[in-house]
């Protein structure tokens, strides 16, 4: 199973204290198993540093442990960087939606995604996506609605 990791998962994976850590944290270490193909945009991993480094947590994250993180992460998620037909086809899933404002990132995660022949979305903001999804195959999996595939 091929999945795109959001940025709404990568976060709680990687903070011990999020509420939804331990779900989240399941999906990678099933990545890092090998048990799903974990890609993410470039753009997942920017978001990701901002989140991260602006987090209201004590003490708080600075900008070196979110970039080590980071490095970390990219050994278990493959980054995938946006081509131009990424962002149009990003651009044509937020107008058929007449989505506005930041949507357009949650689209260009969704066309990364089906750029790459995955099978799902992995994400928190499950409503955000299946708007965005509305006209693809693709699914929108919750971490705390589904479980990883588990070894064999």
């Amino acid at each position: 199973m091929k999945v795109a990791f959001d940025t709404s998962v990568i976060v709680p994976a990687l903070v011990l204290a999020h509420p939804n850590h331990a779900t989240a944290q399941s999906w990678l270490k099933a990545a890092s198993a090998g048990r799903v193909d974990g890609i993410m945009a470039w753009h997942a991993l920017m978001e990701s540093y901002a989140v991260l480094t602006r987090l209201p947590v004590a003490p708080p994250v600075s900008p070196a442990a979110a970039c080590k993180a980071l490095e970390v992460l990219r050994r278990t998620l493959r980054p995938v960087a946006a081509t131009r037909g990424i962002y149009d086809a990003a651009m044509r899933l937020a107008v058929e939606v007449e989505a506005r404002s930041g949507a357009i990132f949650d689209a260009l995660h969704l066309a990364t995604a089906e750029h790459e022949r995955c099978d799902a979305v992995l994400t928190y903001d499950a409503s955000d996506f299946e708007r965005l999804a509305g006209g693809t195959s693709m699914r929108i999996v919750v971490p705390s609605r589904q479980r990883p595939p588990s070894g064999t």
